[in-house]
């Protein structure tokens, strides 16, 4: 008897290690499909997790007016938007203060979660390197860029926002992988998860600072981004050009947006202190001149060249700031305003003997340029419409609910 009994706990061991390797096997392909639908889910239909937390009831920051929030807008405090008045330039109102990235080390709150909900199969690495195994997705190549440790200010006093400098994949593991997290948890819920709006209550202090319109964000890398509208002003009138975005860029894929828009981040020729109006001078450049020699970054002085007499702190206007809703990336809202009938864009287009700027505006494989007319039944179609980015949404419902007071403004000759 002892000696069956031996045996049949031999036999029971036995079994047990043999289907050790075939459970971890199910498990990991578990997770891995749990990946491939959550990425699926967020990068395919983002527009409808932006709407959902944009309203007021997800976390941490409240939509930048309550107006806007079914819309799909930003987050952030109200007084971070324009609000009437005269248009206040970007380069004005915006104070940067860059901190040495040695000394900030943001804490990844964001990667535990997700090892938390089973969304990587293999919990010791990143997500990127995760989904690049699963599914072959991702960005191919990192780069340097600014994220924000803290935002203080208003739209009529002014903005301090201090910056420090990481990799675009930190950006991707943690602000991305909040969208997979909320892609994953809302597909499975159908709602907005409780859990994630406990977190998204910490990575936003707002008790914080000096005044009460400032913010200190913890946990993860808040990218700083620029989103800029670009409106056109000739004798016809005025139109105004958007984006929209191919299936090759890293979020908002499918999607309508400003042009230009993209990540707050150095030259790759210039050690000099860089400033949104240059961001936005590069996008320009990259996104509608197609300047672009090396796949990351153009030179400064290539830049500088192909936008002067078209886009200068001038004629470049600030409408707000604010965080998006489901990612939590920092978008500094502008609009560009380029006037024909000036004397220095007039001189551009003769320099290229073209009638009008917009026949050297060309796309790249970041999407299409569409061209609008700047009226006030189109920004009401912007601010409606689904595919479209948050911070779109947002430019429209600051444009929208003063429309008359900004196109007077926009309409002036500028010499």
């Amino acid at each position: 008897m002892v000696l069956i009994s031996v045996v049949s706990i031999m036999v029971a061991v036995t079994g047990l290690i043999i289907s050790l390797p075939t459970h971890a096997s199910n498990r990991r392909a578990t997770r891995e499909a749990n990946l491939r639908s959550a990425w699926m889910t967020f990068s395919r239909d983002s527009a409808t997790l932006d709407r959902a937390y944009a309203k007021g009831a997800s976390g941490g920051l409240s939509p930048l007016s309550g107006s806007h929030s079914r819309f799909g807008g930003l987050l952030g405090h109200s007084e971070w938007i324009y609000s009437g008045g005269c248009l206040r330039r970007l380069d004005d109102e915006i104070k940067e203060e860059v901190v040495v990235s040695e000394e900030v080390k943001y804490d990844d709150w964001i990667t535990p979660e997700l090892r938390k909900a089973r969304l990587l199969p293999y919990p010791s690495w990143d997500l990127l390197s995760n989904l690049r195994v699963v599914s072959g997705e991702g960005p191919q190549w990192s780069s340097k860029v600014f994220a924000v440790q803290s935002v203080e200010g208003s739209y009529n006093g002014g903005f301090s926002v201090k910056l420090y400098e990481g990799e675009f994949y930190d950006f991707f593991n943690t602000s991305v992988g909040m969208g997979v997290l909320a892609a994953y948890r809302h597909a499975s819920k159908g709602r907005v998860d409780r859990a994630l709006c406990r977190l998204r209550s910490k990575i936003w202090d707002t008790d914080y600072g000096r005044t009460a319109n400032s913010v200190v964000i913890q946990g993860y890398f808040a990218l700083a981004t620029l989103a800029c509208l670009t409106v056109v002003v000739s004798d016809r009138g005025a139109h105004m050009l958007v984006h929209r975005r191919g299936n090759e860029v890293a979020d908002n894929r499918m999607m309508v947006g400003p042009v230009p828009s993209g990540s707050h981040s150095t030259f790759l020729d210039a050690d000099d202190p860089v400033r949104f109006i240059d961001t936005l001078k590069r996008e320009f450049a990259e996104e509608l001149l197609d300047v672009d020699e090396t796949g990351e970054s153009p030179r400064r002085r290539m830049v500088d060249e192909a936008v002067e007499g078209l886009v200068s702190r001038d004629n470049t206007y600030l409408l707000g700031v604010g965080f998006y809703p489901v990612q939590g990336y920092l978008s500094v809202l502008t609009m560009c305003v380029i006037d024909e009938r000036s004397t220095s864009v007039k001189a551009w287009k003769a320099s290229r003997k073209i009638a009008s700027v917009t026949e050297a505006f060309t796309a790249n494989y970041e999407g299409t340029i569409l061209e609008i007319p700047f009226e006030a039944s189109e920004i009401d179609v912007l601010r409606r419409l689904h595919r479209r980015t948050p911070c779109l949404g947002e430019i429209a419902c600051i444009i929208g609910d003063h429309f008359d007071e900004i196109k007077d403004q926009i309409m002036q000759v500028r010499e």
